[in-house]
């Protein structure tokens, strides 16, 4: 009798040892992940997004350049705010790009929540548009002719 009750007691610790250093390297992982994610978040810009354009068919636009800053782009479901990653400068082979969106942000000295509470200080930003260009990413509209 005493022997059954041994063997239950340490079949039902011995999954429990097992699964404590699992869970520990699983929480260290994901301390790793979340530093990632914030150091991440200091390269990202964001700005309050303004209007919005797909285009039925990707217009052909000319590159002043070879040399462009292609940005990725996070949209926000719950607010209409976009952020722009740190631009990696790409080397295009042919000038002529394909365009399939356009939005234009707008960008202000101000914080980006007073920017979407205030009017005022919403139409006194100054508007910037980018255009998703195919295979590329999203470039700024001063980039191409």
């Amino acid at each position: 009798m005493k022997m059954n009750k041994m063997l239950v007691t340490l079949s039902l610790a011995l999954p429990l040892a097992t699964v404590t250093p699992a869970i520990t390297g699983v929480t260290a992982n994901a301390a790793q992940v979340s530093h990632k994610m914030a150091h991440h978040k200091e390269s990202e810009k964001s700005f309050a997004l303004d209007k919005v354009k797909d285009f039925k068919s990707a217009k052909t636009y000319k590159l002043k350049s070879k040399d462009v800053k292609a940005y990725k782009a996070m949209f926000m479901a719950d607010q209409p705010v976009v952020s722009f990653s740190h631009g990696k400068t790409v080397k295009v082979h042919d000038k002529k790009v394909r365009v399939n969106k356009k939005i234009t942000v707008k960008e202000s000295k101000t914080k980006l929540e007073k920017l979407l509470k205030d009017k005022k200080e919403y139409k006194k930003a100054k508007n910037i548009e980018y255009l998703h260009a195919e295979k590329i990413g999203w470039i700024k509209a001063t980039e191409v002719k």
